[in-house]
C-alpha cells in the first residue's frame, strides 16, 4: 500500500510539473479523426488492436472536446488466444495551445475471462506546437479500474491501479494529415495482496494517422 501511495505522489506531481497536449486547437479544428495500430507486451500477455479515435470541438470551443474511441483487436496469454475489445468516452481540455487533460471512462474485454472497466486521468505536454511540423511530446496517465483475469490466475476481480508514461511525436505530411509515433512504460498494481495485480506491467507501441477537418 505504502508503494501504491508513493507511485500516486509520483503521479500527481508529474501532472502538476508539465503544466497540462494539443491536437485540435493548434490547427483550429472542428475534428480529429485518429487510426492507430497499437502493440502491448505485459507480464503475462500481449495484445495487437487497432484503434479508432475521434474528437469534436464543442460547441465550436477549441479549449474543450468530446473524446470517443473504440478498438479491436487479438490477446494472447500463451495459454489462450482471444479477441479483444476496447472502448472509451470523455472529455479534453486545452489550457494551452501545448497542453491537454483527458478524461475517459475506460471498458476493455477479452473472451469471456478477461475484463477491466474504470476512469483515466491522462495528461500530455508538447515542446512544440503540433503545426510546427514536427513535434515532441511527453505523456502520462493514471486509470483506477476493475479488473478481472481470470486465465492468468485471478478467481475474483480486483480494484487495479495502471500508471503509464512515455514519449511520442507527430510528423505533419500535409495541411491535414499527420503520422503519430508514441511509446509508453506501464506499472500496475492493486490496493491489497493480490498477487496478479501487476499482470499490465510492460509497455506499448503506437503508430497512429490524424486526419483533421478544419
Amino acid at each position: 500500500m505504502k508503494a501504491i501511495g508513493r507511485r500516486v505522489i509520483i503521479t500527481a506531481l508529474l501532472a502538476m510539473g508539465i503544466a497540462t497536449g494539443a491536437y485540435a486547437v493548434d490547427r483550429d479544428a472542428r475534428m480529429i479523426g485518429t487510426g492507430s495500430l497499437d502493440f502491448n507486451s505485459y507480464k503475462d500477455m500481449d495484445s495487437v488492436r487497432f484503434t479508432a479515435w475521434h474528437e469534436i470541438a464543442l460547441n465550436n470551443d477549441r479549449d474543450w472536446a468530446l473524446v470517443a474511441g473504440g478498438a479491436y483487436g487479438q490477446i494472447s496469454s500463451g495459454q489462450t488466444d482471444a479477441d479483444l475489445w476496447f472502448a472509451a468516452l470523455g472529455v479534453k481540455w486545452y489550457p494551452r495551445l501545448t497542453t491537454g487533460i483527458s478524461l475517459l471512462g475506460v471498458y476493455e474485454g477479452a473472451g469471456d475471462n478477461y475484463r477491466t472497466m474504470g476512469a483515466l486521468l491522462g495528461i500530455e505536454q508538447r515542446f512544440i506546437v503540433e503545426a510546427s511540423g514536427v513535434s515532441p511530446y511527453i505523456l502520462a496517465n493514471v486509470t483506477i479500474q476493475d479488473a478481472q483475469v481470470l486465465p492468468w490466475g485471478a478467481s475474483d476481480s480486483f480494484t487495479s491501479l495502471v500508471l503509464r508514461g512515455g514519449v511520442g511525436c507527430d510528423v505533419i505530411l500535409t495541411d491535414d494529415l499527420t503520422i503519430v509515433f508514441q511509446g509508453m512504460f506501464i506499472d500496475s498494481s492493486d490496493f491489497g495482496d493480490n498477487p496478479n495485480a501487476d499482470y499490465a506491467d510492460g509497455w506499448s507501441g503506437t503508430v497512429a494517422l490524424k486526419y483533421y477537418w478544419l
